[in-house]
This record gives structure tokens, C-alpha cells and sequence, in this order.
């Protein structure tokens, strides 16, 4: 049993986003003070900054005498969504095109190498310089090396990915990636399907998604004007964000499936960074706000995901990182960022993701200097932050 009420009202609709390393749980929220991330993980050990960020839900734990969590062990990880949680498998070609569908890939039709992720890839730094390490890396990429989200969370639990395999052996890994390149919520139930067509879902399985930001550019690419993007409230919003908010609905109900099917997953789902934020954003037309217009249509799709996920703290739970994002960009200096590092993208242009690795940064930039890999993909620090929020949150929720 876990004591979550504290007096606390539930969340109500539109509330702003949490402050810096705010966890929501069901009926109320619980905040470890605004301090630098960066600092703390340079200062302590691995878990260190866990552990500081993991006593405040232990304190609301604590809060009307409720009893102690019992810490929820996974015995499997699947992942559900997009390319943000994805290590490729050296069995798919490059695109076409590039994300703006209109671009041709350099690399189109060729096998993308196994291991690289739509981040900043590393190097191997034993490993003889290559010739190339750009279009695509031929260089030995150490795909255990600035690791994705999915990673750091695996890694916790002693898991690994077949993807990315340090087992000499070659022994199957207990984390099994069915997240996609370009995957929408509409393509979960695909995911779902195939893990279904093996498996089923089981109370030691843990179930992570993170999905719609293919979604929420879809919807803004047929924005017109400023009108089609306003939320206000679930009945006063614009055509736009309206739909925006329906996507949110129905990946909720995909999340809501997943907790029941069989013995039910335990489902951990993460919300969708403000893309008004994003390099992307920055760039485009001003003939009206189209920043602010992103950042409704993401605040509609959380709103809509948020309000219909049954978020009972028991099969599934929430972590919130649109407002950590958002508050790194609010407070950049706080957090050991200058203004560049949060606007701009630290992969050159023309190293493509997934073919960004450490060798082809901007301004020999360092990998960890920058939030962001590309216009639009979360760098290895952004990725160490939704890591470890996760495994913190995972750890208290009576799951």
C-alpha cells in the first residue's frame, strides 16, 4: 500500500508543469529543490543524485502514515515508441528522405549499421581512427557509451539490449526494443501486436512509452494561423489543438490496455517536451508565434494523455518531462548551460542521425555542452536526465 493522498487534491486540467525534478503521483506532487543536475552528477557518484532525488517521494511515502514501498524489480523491458528510445538493429535501410519528407537521405537504401541511436553516437576510444565517421559512421561506434534513457533504466536493473550486447556469449538480453523510427501513437498497437505475437504482458514486465512528437508536428504542419493551436481548457481550444489533444487521448487508452492485457505491464509513460522549444522551433516562420503555437498543441497532447491515463500508481505511472525540460530552458544558467547550448544543436548538419558521433560536433563542442543532438532529438545529457528521473520514479511507485 502506498500513502499518495497527503490532502492533496488530483491534478486538475491545464495545471502548469512541474517544477525541477517534480514527480507526479497519483493525488499529488513532491519536489527536490531547484539545483544543478549537471553539478550533482559530477560531483557524486552514479546514483548519487538518484538517491537525493528519490527521498523526496520516499518523504511523501511517509506523509499519513502510509507503509513502506516494496521497490518494484522488472524482470523485462519493453520499449514502446519512437526513434528517442530506439538502438538500431542492423536490419533497416535509411529513409528516402529526411524528416522534412522533401530532402532526399544520403544515404538512401543503405543498411543502417547495428548499434547507433538518434543521439550523439561515441566513438571507441581504443579503437583505430577511421577514414569516415560522418555519412554513415565507419568508425567502431561503443553503443555502451552515451547512452539513450532506455539504457541507463536497463542498466539498472542488470538488463541489456540485444542491440547493444556487452555479454561475450552473446545471451539474449532481458530488454527487447519495439519502439520505431517515425512511430505516431497509431503505431504502438503495431508494437503492442508484435510483442503479443511472442509474449504477453506480465506484472514483472515493465512496459515503457514515449511517443507523439511525430504526432504533434503532423497536426502542425497543417497549421495555418495562430487560432487553430490556442488551449485554454479541454472545451476552449482551437481545431488544431484539439486534435492534438484526441492523439493524447488515444494514446492513453493504448496505455490503459497494456495495464489490463493478460496479468497486465507495469507501464511507465513519459509526456511529450514542449516542441516550441526545440532548435527546430526556432527556425521557423514568424508571420505569427509558431512557437507558442507548438507549445499549445504539446501542452494539448499531454493535457489529453494526462486526464485519460488511468494513473493509479499501481500498473501505471507518469513521469512528467516536459516541465524538467522546460525548466532547464527557463534556468539554463542554474543548470550549467549558456543560452547557445539550449537554442542550437550540437551535431553537424550533415552528420544525420543517426549518424552524429562524438567526432562530428559543432565547434569540437563537447557532447554534454548541448541539450540537443539535432533540430529536433534529445543529446546525451537530456537522455541521462529522463534516465535517471525514470529509475528514481520507478523505484517509489508501488508497482
Amino acid at each position: 500500500m502506498f500513502a499518495t493522498g497527503c490532502g492533496v487534491p488530483p491534478r486538475a486540467e491545464a495545471l502548469p508543469s512541474p517544477p525541477p525534478l517534480a514527480f507526479s503521483l497519483p493525488g499529488a506532487r513532491m519536489t527536490v529543490g531547484t539545483f544543478s543536475v549537471r553539478g550533482l552528477r559530477r560531483l557524486m557518484p552514479p546514483t548519487g543524485w538518484r538517491a537525493v532525488a528519490s527521498v523526496a517521494l520516499l518523504a511523501l511515502a511517509g506523509c499519513g502514515g502510509g507503509d513502506t514501498v516494496d521497490e518494484f524489480r522488472p524482470q523485462r523491458l519493453l520499449v514502446l515508441g519512437d526513434e528517442t528510445s530506439l538502438i538500431t538493429d542492423g536490419t533497416s535501410a535509411y529513409p528516402a528522405f529526411l524528416e522534412d519528407g522533401e530532402t532526399p537521405h544520403p544515404m538512401a537504401g543503405q543498411i543502417i549499421p547495428a548499434g547507433l541511436k538518434y543521439s550523439v553516437n561515441a566513438l571507441d576510444p581504443v579503437a583505430p581512427a577511421p577514414e569516415q565517421v560522418d555519412n554513415p559512421p565507419t568508425g567502431p561506434i561503443d553503443c555502451l557509451r552515451n547512452r539513450i534513457w532506455i539504457q541507463i533504466v536497463a542498466d539498472e536493473y542488470n538488463f541489456g539490449f540485444d542491440e547493444c550486447n556487452s555479454d561475450p556469449a552473446g545471451t539474449p538480453q532481458r530488454g527487447v526494443i519495439y519502439a520505431t523510427v517515425g512511430a505516431r501513437v497509431a503505431d504502438i498497437a503495431d508494437q503492442v501486436t508484435a510483442h503479443r505475437a511472442t509474449s504477453s504482458f506480465t506484472p514483472t514486465d515493465l512496459v515503457t512509452v514515449f511517443v507523439g512528437q511525430h504526432d504533434i508536428l503532423d497536426v502542425y504542419a497543417g497549421v495555418t494561423a495562430a487560432s487553430q493551436c490556442r488551449y485554454e481548457t479541454r472545451d476552449d481550444l482551437g481545431s488544431a489543438a484539439r486534435t492534438a489533444r484526441s492523439l493524447g487521448e488515444a494514446l492513453a487508452r493504448q496505455i490503459n490496455a497494456i495495464a489490463r492485457s493478460g496479468d497486465g505491464g507495469r507501464v511507465l509513460f513519459v509526456t511529450v517536451p514542449n516542441q516550441g522549444a526545440t532548435p527546430f522551433a526556432r527556425q521557423e516562420p514568424t508571420e505569427f508565434n509558431r512557437r507558442e503555437c507548438l507549445q499549445e498543441l504539446t501542452d494539448a497532447f499531454n493535457a489529453g494523455l494526462r486526464t485519460d491515463v488511468v494513473e493509479d500508481g499501481r500498473q501505471i505511472g507518469l513521469l512528467a518531462i516536459d516541465g524538467q525540460v522546460e525548466q532547464i530552458l527557463d534556468n539554463n544558467d542554474r543548470y550549467g548551460f549558456d543560452n547557445a547550448n539550449v537554442t542550437d544543436a550540437t551535431c553537424k548538419p550533415e552528420a544525420v542521425l543517426p549518424n552524429c558521433t562524438t567526432d562530428t560536433l559543432k565547434y569540437a563542442a563537447s557532447n554534454d555542452d548541448y541539450l540537443w543532438a539535432d533540430d529536433l532529438h534529445f543529446g546525451p545529457e537530456l537522455h541521462d536526465l529522463l534516465g535517471d528521473l525514470v529509475v528514481s520514479r520507478i523505484r517509489n511507485l508501488p508497482f
